[in-house]
Parts: structure tokens; C-alpha cells; sequence
């Protein structure tokens, strides 16, 4: 080899080097790390013990994601060679996320996996020692899902407990995905989460104190389903009657909404853009509408200034929105409201 290939290979080497130092620069980058992270941060605020695997490894995922490292224990980022030019932003990666990982974990756990040298095998280890309670736990769960009953408990404080117990029971059965390999043709989630929808509305009201489930069930039959249709439920049961449309449509006048809202475009008699308004939704998500509309009910029923919000169950109907918009008075009784 003469003095050119030397330098060629030299200078090719080192552009290998720049390349591996810009991706630990550049903050999108999964090998970025912050000057001010640390190996001391405690990414969750519960440490892992015999009985929390479930939730503290959510958290945990949840985590790592915001700081862009989950890929480093779910196998996406493979360990590359010592003498790969991405080595080195690498290693420093795994030890921060080691680091991370060990300080929360209880001092018995963390005293038997102290010399596991990698953070997916960290990971792993952990998810093999104390996820296999998870089938007995996922019947547990199953079991007071479908006992659980609201008794003394407020709407709201019913609701909160059922939804706890869904949300960590699709943690631990997650819904199956397609492998048709077509996944914007095939139904398949579609109908599986259609299937929770109904499963879920139907442990709600049969778990709730007989003075609700007439009610209740009024509400849910031009939608069967679905968990955002129960988290509204459970926002304002105390405080619903309904009305149908002329197109036998069902709308729910609730005193605690601030405003109108629909999921269904033919709903409207006139639509037009909106300076965009953020909306909480009763499962305190927050969607953007950008879009509202009027609705001609009848002649002498229009409902002004009606959000169209896609993500919304059911068509609402605020009662202070209504009452300023009409200038009117509604009575409420047990059978009707009239307006």
C-alpha cells in the first residue's frame, strides 16, 4: 500500500468519524443526548417491584419514547461493531439508558441484574421475570371488570375505576394487528375495536345503580357502543334528556357542555371553517375543530354554531349554548324537555 491509499483511507475514516459525531449532535437523532440529562434521572416516579411490572413498564415506554430511546430496548437499534463509526454515540447511549433503568428499580431488583452490561438485555430480563404473572392477572382483571358495580360511587368515580381496568387489561392483551399485508384494506381492526366499544358500554351500564340504566340505554341506541360515548355518560348523566331529529337521529342535551358538537357531517345545514377552538373531550383528550356548522332540527328549532369534531361519539346539544343562542327557557321533567 503506498502513501495515497494511506491517506485515502485515513481521510475515509475520519469522515466516518464526523458522520458518528453529527448524529450525536443532531437533536432528532436517537444517539442525541441532552447536556443536561444524567445518569441519576428517574425517567417514572414508581420504582419496579414484584407486583407493578404492567404499569411501571408503560411508564417506562412512555419514557424512553419522549427521550427518542426507546428503539435502544426494542430491538430497532442494533449493538453495531466496536470498530463501526456509531459506536462509540452508542455506548454512551446504552449506559445513560442502563442508568435510567437501574435507578428505577427497588434495591433487591437492581442488586440482581447489576452486571447485565446492556440495556435491551436489561429490558428483556426484567420483562421475562415479571410478566409471567401477566395471564393470571389479565383473569383477574377480566373477572372484576364484569362484577365491578358503581354501588355508592358518583358517575364520574364509577367510570374512572372501569376505565383504569380497561386500559390495563389492553395493556396487557393488546388487540391483534393484520399480517395480510395490506393494512389500509383490511377490517380486522376495525372490528375488534368495534367489539371492545360494545363489550366496554355494556359493563358500564350493567354495572350502574338501576335508577341510571333506563336512562342510559335510551342514549346508546343510535350508537352501541363505544368508550368515548361512556366517558361522556359519566360527565353529565345527572344533568341529560334527548331529542330526535327529523332524520331519527339522536341528540343529547347536556346543562354541562359549553358547546354544540356533531361527528356527522349530514348533521349540517350549512358548514364553514372557524378560526380553530381546542376542545376537551369527556376522556380529557383535547382535539382541534376547525369546522362548525348550523342545524335546522325543524323550523322553529335551529342549533347555531354546531362543532363538527370527527372524534366525538355522539351529537350534543349545550343547553346554555342553546338557551342563549333561542332566547328561550327549557323545563325538564322525568318523560320530555320542552323548550
Amino acid at each position: 500500500m503506498d502513501n495515497k491509499d494511506v491517506v485515502k483511507t485515513e481521510s475515509t475514516n475520519y469522515g466516518m468519524q464526523n458522520i458518528n459525531l453529527d448524529q450525536a449532535l443532531i437533536p432528532t437523532s436517537p444517539y442525541y443526548l441532552h447536556p443536561r440529562e444524567n445518569p441519576g434521572l428517574a425517567l417514572v416516579s414508581t420504582n419496579l417491584n414484584d407486583s407493578n411490572y404492567s404499569s411501571w413498564s408503560r411508564n417506562m415506554q412512555r419514557a424512553l419514547l419522549s427521550k427518542n430511546k426507546l428503539k435502544f430496548v426494542n430491538g430497532s437499534i442494533k449493538t453495531p461493531l466496536p470498530n463501526d463509526p456509531t459506536y462509540k454515540a452508542w455506548e454512551r447511549c446504552n449506559v445513560m439508558i442502563l442508568s435510567w433503568i437501574m435507578s428505577v428499580l427497588s434495591p433487591d431488583i437492581a442488586e440482581s441484574v447489576l452486571y447485565i452490561d446492556y440495556a435491551k438485555d436489561l429490558w428483556e430480563e426484567l420483562k421475562e421475570r415479571f410478566s409471567q404473572g401477566d395471564y393470571f392477572h389479565i383473569s383477574d382483571l377480566l373477572q372484576e371488570i364484569h362484577s365491578i358495580k358503581q354501588g355508592e360511587r358518583t358517575i364520574t368515580q364509577y367510570f374512572t375505576e372501569l376505565k383504569k381496568l380497561w386500559e390495563e387489561l389492553d395493556f396487557l392483551r393488546p388487540l391483534p394487528t393484520c399480517t395480510c399485508g395490506k393494512p389500509y384494506e383490511c377490517d380486522l381492526t376495525k372490528v375488534f375495536l368495534k367489539q371492545r366499544d360494545v363489550e366496554h358500554s355494556i359493563c358500564f351500564l350493567k354495572g350502574l345503580n338501576d335508577c341510571y340504566n333506563n336512562k342510559l340505554l335510551r342514549l346508546l341506541e343510535d350508537k352501541g357502543e363505544s368508550n368515548h360515548a361512556v366517558s361522556h355518560i359519566q360527565r353529565s348523566s345527572n344533568n341529560i334528556s334527548t331529542h330526535k331529529d327529523q332524520q331519527g337521529k339522536l341528540w343529547i342535551l347536556d346543562t354541562g357542555a359549553t358547546d354544540h358538537v356533531t361527528h356527522d357531517l349530514n348533521q349540517f345545514s350549512t358548514f364553514y371553517k372557524i378560526k380553530p377552538v381546542t376542545v376537551r373531550l369527556p376522556n380529557n383528550s383535547t382535539v382541534i375543530a376547525e369546522y362548525a356548522g348550523t342545524k335546522y332540527s325543524t323550523n322553529d328549532f335551529i342549533i347555531y354554531n354546531v362543532l363538527y369534531i370527527p372524534d366525538f361519539s355522539f351529537n350534543l346539544i349545550s343547553v346554555q349554548s342553546l338557551i342563549k343562542d333561542l332566547n328561550c327557557r327549557l323545563i325538564f321533567s322525568n318523560e320530555n324537555c320542552q323548550i
